[in-house]
């Protein structure tokens, strides 16, 4: 699979793979996201034609996608480090 700039920018930024965040900042992360009317806009936009995206609608979907990704990385590396703080059975 090929990463866009933008994933691999946040990918290094966010580094994902190194769960070093702290019990409450993994749970604060993972709390976040978009709310209904967000993902109710998002799921609009991605369903359109692309053709029939304004260019006002396309930046929009672009900036949805790029916020979801940063999100995404975030609340794997917050699922990691929750795992890491977790007492061995």
């Amino acid at each position: 699979m090929c990463m866009s700039p933008v994933t691999r920018i946040w990918t290094r930024i966010v580094a994902p793979d190194d769960p070093k965040l702290s019990p409450e900042v993994a749970q604060y992360f993972l709390s976040v996201g978009f709310t209904d009317e967000e993902k109710s806009r998002y799921q609009f936009l991605a369903s359109k034609d692309q053709s029939d995206l304004t260019t006002a609608e396309r930046s929009e979907l672009e900036s949805f996608v790029h916020a979801s990704t940063a999100l995404m990385l975030l609340q794997s590396k917050a699922r990691l480090s929750l795992r890491k703080h977790q007492p061995a059975a």
